[in-house]
């Protein structure tokens, strides 16, 4: 065989079986480079969720935490909290599969009530109101998220706001009860017992798929410094 045959012979082409092995190492990089893709898409989803779990938290801490700080001793408006509870699943605006055996996630969506005040008079004399901070549900008994309802000391009845956030899920409140010295952390505060020293409030915003829900929490903690009362218009 000359050279010049041996040449053309180099040239002529690839075989099958090269062939055969480039579609196969092109297959290979393909299935990663989308399972690469995949992750990463995931990955940017859970974390675009938690931050706005983490954002719905704080600005529902900041509101709540507004309100304590202006807790007052009114006559007529008892400061309040009842505890009650749910399962998570039943109640995020999205079906939810759980597997075979899974318990349902409890979750505190308490109630609170009492009197608070931000603002004064022409008088200087604080101008309050008395709201209640609770979670709701629609008729359906999905989420509506932590409202806020409030009146006027001097209302006949309270308004409902817009939710604080549609994405907080659990409202959990303790009350710091101090007597003789002595310190307890209790869950329940009743209209008799006056204001308790301190309150803390644990936020859930509900994160998650129809694969599965959870709770990304926050949790404050507020001295009640009630010096004065408010000036209830007669």
């Amino acid at each position: 065989m000359g050279p010049t045959r041996r040449l053309a012979r180099r040239f002529a082409g690839v075989t099958l079986i090269e062939l055969l092995l480039v579609i196969a190492i092109l297959g290979i990089v393909t299935a990663f480079a989308a399972r690469v893709g995949r992750e990463c898409l995931r990955v940017w989803d859970e974390q675009s969720r938690l931050m706005v779990a983490n954002r719905a938290l704080a600005d529902a801490a900041r509101v709540v935490t507004r309100d304590l700080l202006g807790a007052m001793r009114v006559e007529g408006v008892a400061f309040e909290g009842e505890p009650q509870e749910t399962n998570l699943e039943d109640i995020v605006p999205i079906a939810v599969t759980l597997e075979k055996g899974q318990p349902k996630t409890r979750v505190a969506i308490d109630r609170l009530a009492f009197a608070t005040g931000h603002t004064r008079d022409p008088l200087g004399h604080p101008a309050g109101e008395a709201v209640e901070y609770t979670v709701a549900r629609d008729e359906a008994g999905k989420l509506r998220g932590l409202v806020r309802r409030a009146a006027a000391l001097d209302a006949a009845a309270q308004k409902e706001s817009p939710p604080v956030s549609e994405h907080i899920a659990e409202f959990r409140v303790e009350y710091l009860r101090k007597v003789g010295g002595r310190e307890t952390w209790e869950k329940n505060w009743r209209a008799a017992d006056g204001l308790p020293a301190a309150v803390r409030v644990t936020l859930g915003a509900w994160v998650g798929d129809a694969s599965g829900v959870s709770l990304q929490r926050l949790t404050t903690m507020v001295t009640i410094r009630a010096t004065e009362e408010a000036r209830v218009p007669r």
